[in-house]
Formats: structure tokens, C-alpha cells, sequence
């Protein structure tokens, strides 16, 4: 197995390598082919289009327990359970303006900045978490958690099977080429990027928009992703938490 591995992820890192100054190509990054429960996101729209796409979703992933029964009571339940998700998802909606916040120092420190017409909602998902990003009031990012089971290197093999190659992959060995640690697609729609945070035990997959991701720096100005200022400054959420 891990010789497959090692084989699959050469080819990868010879493609990259070799195309690494082509222009990005027309194939297909959309987020459905990772998962069908990201089939129709809909990208470039608002806050209302966004959670209409999400309750359809959640709708679905109960309609075998609603048709399944006839109990009035029982179907009562599962509509209050189906709502109680929803709302949850509508209270998590952040709006980044300069406050201190958990997702500061976090798996997603690098997906936002403050005080840019950024925010945010979080959709829980099985043992995992889907963060819906807007700017300006339209989505223009998916990134999805996962906790870290087995090698980076396996499910970067799993993407490549997906995707294809990347066009370009970052080593923790970077003279030798070794123990991949985050890798990067493009398309004429779309980028995917992968990483592995050992520290909290977890590999990010987002999923970007370029027709709003291209003007994000213009967008941020002067502003930059707290994830990004911690590797300048300690964050004074660190600061607070070495201190207690």
C-alpha cells in the first residue's frame, strides 16, 4: 500500500513540477466530486440563497427517516430536530469586524480578515464542519475539516485519484521532496488547496471561487488573515492563553 502511495504521489510531484508554469486548465474542481452533499453550492450569492441551499440539503439527508414513517409524532420530532440544526447554522453566521474570536487561532485562521465585509457560517457535517465564507455578502469559499486520520500522504492520493495532479505540492523535506504538507489545484473557476495542521490534529480542503478570489487582496487592502499575523506577532489570543 504505501508503495502505491509513494508511486502515485511521484507522477503528482513530476506533473507539478512540469506544469508548474501553465496556464490553468479547463477541467472539473467543483466540489460535488469530493462530495455530493456540496452538489449546487452556490457560489457568488447571498446569505438567503446560501441557507435555502443548505436546508434543501438537510432535508434530504432526513427524507429516508420522514418517508420511512407514518407516526405523526415521530415525523413532529424530526422536523423539530431538522429545525433546531438550521437555526443553529443561522445563529453561527460571524461577522469579522476586529473582535476576538475562536476562529483566530484555528484550522481556518488564514480563510478571513477583519473589518473587510468578511463573515461566516458554520454547518456542522457527521464528525466534520463545513465553513461557508462570504465577502461583501456573497459566498465565495467552502472549506471543509477533517480529523487527521492516517497519512497526509494517503489523502492527498485520494484527491489526486479525484482531481488529478496538483500544481504544486509543499514538503515538510523540501530538499529531498518528502512528507507532503499542503497542495494546491487551478482551474479557470476554481482552486482547491489541501493542508495538514498537526497541531490541532486536522487537514483542511477548501474550495475557492476565483472570479471573486482574485480580487480578494484588493478587497483586504492593508488587512491581512490573523493566521498570517501570527507569523509576524504572537496573537494576543496566545498571548491571553500562555498567561493563564
Amino acid at each position: 500500500m504505501m508503495n502505491r502511495i509513494r508511486w502515485i504521489l511521484a507522477i503528482a510531484v513530476l506533473s507539478a513540477f512540469t506544469s508548474a508554469q501553465a496556464a490553468p486548465p479547463q477541467r472539473d474542481l467543483s466540489s460535488s466530486r469530493y462530495d455530493s452533499r456540496f452538489e449546487g453550492v452556490p457560489l457568488g450569492q447571498g446569505y438567503a440563497e446560501v441557507y435555502r441551499y443548505i436546508q434543501q440539503h438537510f432535508f434530504s439527508l432526513y427524507e429516508k427517516q420522514l418517508n420511512s414513517t407514518t407516526d405523526l409524532n415521530v415525523r413532529d420530532q424530526i422536523k423539530a430536530e431538522i429545525e433546531r440544526n438550521l437555526q443553529g447554522i443561522r445563529d453561527s453566521l460571524t461577522e469579522f469586524k476586529g473582535q476576538k474570536t475562536g476562529y483566530n487561532v484555528s484550522v481556518i485562521a488564514d480563510d478571513f480578515a477583519h473589518s473587510t465585509g468578511e463573515s461566516m457560517i458554520v454547518v456542522p457535517y457527521k464528525n466534520t464542519h463545513d465553513y461557508y465564507f462570504f465577502v461583501q455578502g456573497k459566498l465565495w469559499k467552502v472549506v471543509t475539516t477533517h480529523v487527521m486520520r492516517g497519512t497526509f500522504s494517503a489523502f492527498l492520493v485520494r484527491l489526486t485519484q479525484l482531481y488529478g495532479a496538483p500544481d504544486s505540492i509543499e514538503f515538510n523535506d523540501p530538499e529531498f521532496r518528502q512528507n507532503p504538507k499542503k497542495a494546491r489545484w487551478s482551474s479557470n473557476q476554481w482552486t482547491i488547496e489541501t493542508a495538514m495542521h498537526p497541531v490541532y490534529g486536522a487537514v483542511t480542503l477548501r474550495w475557492t471561487w476565483r472570479e471573486i478570489s482574485e480580487g480578494i487582496a484588493k478587497i483586504r487592502g492593508s488587512a491581512r488573515p490573523p493566521g498570517q499575523m501570527i507569523n509576524s506577532a504572537l496573537d494576543p489570543d496566545i498571548q491571553d492563553i500562555m498567561q493563564d
